[in-house]
């Protein structure tokens, strides 16, 4: 088992002129974009809370090496697409090379340490028996139920501005779970550097 860590990576975006222009429509401007500045419209807007604009700009990103953990976390946002790496299709491939996500934690106590340590052992030679089973030709709809939540799955995740201002609202920083705050710094990071100021604040609280 390889312990090994997320990417994300950007594959579209549409631009900021359409929700430039549904703000247009909204204030009965439509004709008269040229009277405006499209990043100072949109900042107004998006301050006085007129959020129904942003909704039109969409985002896709390839995610790559997120706990199953975190997808059930992920999977909480409603109005979100996702495409995910199948277990009951790629699990014999997977199985042969698995790929697991372990939290970050300090140990405060020795006994923390002590269980901790065990929990590693167990779930490796948990990992080792699917691996094991599955070269034995035990069904993936079987084998899917012994799996943990350590595993690393992969996906494409597309979202709308104003979902993704409300993820990283909620997820970017605590108590949410640290993977989720990582995974929503690293989306952050991949958006054009012109459409940051709509989610800066949000992230930089983390």
């Amino acid at each position: 088992m390889k312990k090994i860590n997320l990417s994300v990576e950007l594959l579209h975006n549409s631009e900021l002129d359409i929700p430039f222009k549904a703000g247009l429509m909204c204030t009965n401007n439509y004709d008269k974009a040229q009277n405006f500045e499209r990043e100072v419209f949109l900042k107004k807007l998006i301050k006085e809370e007129h959020l129904s604009v942003i909704e039109h700009l969409n985002y896709s990103f390839v995610i790559r090496n997120i706990s199953r953990a975190l997808l059930q976390e992920l999977a909480r946002h409603r109005l979100i697409s996702l495409s995910v790496l199948s277990t009951r299709w790629a699990l014999k491939k997977i199985a042969k090379d698995i790929d697991v996500h372990y939290p970050e934690y300090i140990p405060i106590t020795e006994q923390q340490k002590r269980i901790l340590n065990e929990l590693d052992s167990v779930s490796e030679q948990l990992f080792d028996l699917v691996s094991k089973a599955s070269e034995a030709g035990v069904p993936n709809d079987i084998l899917k139920y012994y799996i943990q939540e350590s595993l690393c799955t992969s996906l494409v995740l597309t979202v709308n501005a104003r979902e993704l201002m409300h993820m990283f609202k909620m997820r970017a920083h605590k108590p949410a779970l640290l993977e989720f705050q990582t995974l929503c710094k690293a989306i952050f990071e991949t958006l054009p550097d012109n459409h940051k100021f709509m989610f800066e604040k949000f992230v930089e609280k983390s």
